[in-house]
Order: C-alpha cells, then structure tokens, then sequence
C-alpha cells in the first residue's frame, strides 16, 4: 500500500489496512482506531442535513417531553 492514496486503494485493500489497526496487538492502535472512528461518526450526525433526514430534534430540556 505504500505510495498509495487512502481513496486509490480497492475494498478489500481498504478492509485489509483498517483491519491491520483493527486487530493489532497493539493496544494503542485499537484505541486509536475507535477514537478516529467516534470523531467520524460526531462529524457526520453532527450535520444539521443528516439530522434533518434521520428526523432527530434536539431539544434544549433534553429527553424530557416536551409540551
């Protein structure tokens, strides 16, 4: 994979470089892994578009109904 851009690479090239960190007995790759995956996830249901589409409503009271 070396040289190569993340986005060039096929699936299975992709599914077999994550998996690397993935399964890594290296405890620090793992976390880091789950770390990057966490700040991935905030950035996209952190879109107001995407929430919109998912039908989320925050509220500023929390969970609590509102009336």
């Amino acid at each position: 994979f070396k040289g190569k851009a993340f986005s060039d690479l096929s699936f299975e090239q992709r599914l077999k470089y994550l998996e690397t960190f993935q399964y890594s007995p290296i405890p620090k790759l793992r976390v880091g892994l789950w770390g990057l995956r966490t700040l991935l996830y905030l950035g996209y249901y952190g879109n107001p578009t995407v929430q919109k589409e998912l039908g989320y409503q925050p509220s500023l009271v929390g969970w609590k109904t509102i009336k």
